[in-house]
C-alpha cells in the first residue's frame, strides 16, 4: 500500500475515533453519566463484558 494512502487512512481513522470519543462524553452528558461514581460502574461494566467476551471467544 502507497504511504500516502496509509497517512490518508490514518488520518480518516484518527478523525472517526475522535468523533466516537465526542459522542460518548454527549452520550454521557446527556445521561448524568459524568460523574466518578458513574465512571466507575461503566467501567466495571465494560470489563465484565470484555471478560465474559474472551471467556466464549476462548472456549471454541
Amino acid at each position: 500500500m502507497e504511504f500516502k494512502t496509509q497517512l490518508h487512512e490514518f488520518f480518516q481513522w484518527r478523525k472517526d475515533v475522535s468523533k466516537s470519543i465526542e459522542m460518548y462524553c454527549d452520550w454521557r452528558d446527556r445521561y448524568g453519566l459524568n460523574d466518578a461514581e458513574s465512571s466507575e460502574r461503566l467501567l466495571t461494566y465494560l470489563r465484565h463484558f470484555y471478560l465474559f467476551k474472551s471467556l466464549i471467544y476462548n472456549s471454541h
